[in-house]
């Protein structure tokens, strides 16, 4: 949608041409006389004495009738811990763990019920367990520590246990993008090996997996990368496979091949031993951000839906586990916060950058970010109009990073129905009905045009430009009916009145039924049949 007619407007852009003369209608038209006042104060005495405390009704943003502004758009978060249970919840600037849902935010909304619904997405190679590192299991060497000699676990990203096998590239300690031990071999370009013999696997081989998270950079047109496997149990090395990386520019690629297909595919035979793994750079640099050969089977990364075709080649949406993705793993069930869809073996695991797609809607604000009124229109078709007044704001923090927040709606009513819809932003305070009467608030945007163009049903867009941090409000003058006025007033929050059955006379009957009815009807109503009995 074009934005051409995106240009502030002063504060008298918040009303229609005839709201102030109806106002003022509303308030002194119609002037009452004596009677009549004693009446509607012995109205107002009445609801009040029915319901022991006025209570104001909410927004039922829930109704057909309801305008119900939006922010999508995503959130990347620093860091996703084993002890968050939600994929909204960050670590705040004061180190507490915080939840977007606490703000209105959610996970984005499903947009139709036959398409993937992925909204969490991560890198495995910013993945970050101690599952990755622990390979070769139960291999130790000998340190001199303070003069002594003593015994450490071996890990594959010791730097010491790595050569270079082959070509004139490098093989270094890096560290990942998790944060944590990695080994890289760098490509100078020709092709580069570097070799890792820390290990001895000799029973149960044909069952165990080859695993390895590796992230690819600096690629060219020609750029590949292998992992080959071998036999160390004769006097010469026997290569088993080699797994082959479709490099198709810099990414993150995930392998998990089982050990005894990948000898039936190098044409069989017996293996006894295996000592020796080499890692080829061709024309690129291989980071090693994980590497396992002890599993007998492969590590989840999730769960994803996609679009399958069936035997009968129709797409179906079906929920499947990823085993070796290439990019980020989209995950589907987040319900119980992103790792829970993962391998059990990553149950301390830490995710860096997570994206979440996200949307903060009218349903998840604070009381005191929704203003509401209903008032006469009596010069119109529907003869009541509804006021409101949403606020929006994202928190901000250096865990996070929004992307693409824009402020959208859906058309709830007929075009002629809106009087007036604008919106400002960059506001400090949420904004209420009183300020906009005052003429407190300057900046807002119109886009009532916009809304008596469409159709019903139809999602607009109000701006594409949204920061965190500042408060965006949506102020809307809709014309309703009076059973649309009912349903759009939440009123299950007004408390019951005293209905005691002692004492008689006309005080028992007021605060029995007839003062609930009164106090339901509020005093709106009640004004409102005060001046069509005055006519």
């Amino acid at each position: 949608m074009s934005f051409d007619n995106e240009a502030p407007n002063g504060p008298e852009a918040s009303f229609s041409e005839d709201k102030t003369a109806e106002s003022i209608d509303y308030e002194h038209g119609a002037s009452l006389t004596r009677r009549q006042m004693m009446i509607a104060t012995a109205g107002t005495a009445l609801a009040l004495s029915a319901t022991g405390t006025a209570a104001a009704a909410t927004y039922n943003y829930e109704s057909e009738y309801a305008p119900t502004p939006r922010i999508p758009g995503s959130v990347t978060i620093d860091e996703h811990t084993d002890a968050m249970t939600s994929a909204l919840e960050y670590l705040a600037d004061d180190e507490s763990t915080t939840d977007l849902r606490d703000d209105g935010a959610m996970l984005a909304p499903r947009d139709a019920d036959d398409e993937p619904h992925n909204p969490v997405q991560y890198r495995p190679d910013r993945l970050d367990s101690s599952e990755l590192r622990k390979f070769p299991r139960g291999e130790t060497r000998e340190v001199t520590e303070d003069g002594e000699t003593v015994e450490e676990d071996v890990s594959w990203t010791d730097i010491d246990e790595w050569v270079i096998e082959n070509g004139t590239g490098s093989v270094d300690a890096t560290t990942a993008a998790s944060g944590a031990d990695a080994i890289t071999i760098s490509d100078d370009g020709a092709a580069t090996v570097g070799g890792f013999d820390a290990f001895d696997i000799d029973s149960g081989v044909e069952r165990k997996y080859l695993q390895a998270i590796v992230r690819i950079e600096n690629t060219t047109a020609d750029a590949g990368a292998e992992l080959l496997l071998k036999d160390t149990s004769g006097e010469s090395p026997v290569g088993i496979g080699p797994v082959v990386i479709e490099v198709d520019g810099d990414g993150t690629y995930v392998v998990q091949k089982n050990i005894g297909e990948l000898i039936e595919d190098g044409g069989g035979g017996d293996i006894e031993q295996l000592g020796a793994l080499e890692v080829w750079a061709i024309e690129c640099d291989v980071t090693i951000v994980g590497l396992n050969l002890d599993r007998a089977t492969r590590w989840s990364f999730g769960e994803t839906e996609e679009l399958i075709t069936d035997d009968d080649s129709d797409e179906v949406l079906e929920t499947t586990t990823v085993y070796e993705p290439v990019g980020k793993v989209a995950l589907a069930d987040v319900d119980d916060g992103p790792l829970s869809t993962l391998d059990d073996a990553f149950s301390d695991a830490t995710i860096r950058d997570l994206d979440v797609d996200i949307e903060l809607d009218v349903g998840g604000l604070s009381d005191d970010a929704v203003d509401l009124a209903f008032e006469d229109a009596s010069r119109h078709t529907p003869d009541r109009r509804m006021r409101l007044v949403t606020n929006f704001e994202l928190p901000t923090a250096y865990a996070l990073e929004y992307n693409a927040l824009a402020l959208e709606d859906t058309v709830a009513h007929t075009g002629d129905r809106y009087r007036t819809v604008e919106f400002v932003a960059g506001v400090e305070d949420p904004v209420t009905l009183e300020a906009i009467d005052d003429e407190d608030v300057d900046g807002w945007v119109q886009r009532t045009v916009d809304y008596r163009d469409a159709e019903l049903e139809d999602e607009l867009a109000l701006t594409s430009s949204v920061n965190a941090g500042e408060v965006v409000a949506v102020y809307y003058e809709v014309l309703v009916r009076d059973s649309e006025e009912n349903e759009l007033e939440d009123t299950s929050s007004i408390p019951a009145g005293p209905t005691g059955s002692e004492g008689g006379g006309i005080l028992s009957t007021l605060f029995s039924l007839p003062g609930i009815i009164v106090s339901a009807l509020g005093i709106a109503g009640l004004r409102r049949w005060l001046a069509n009995w005055r006519d």
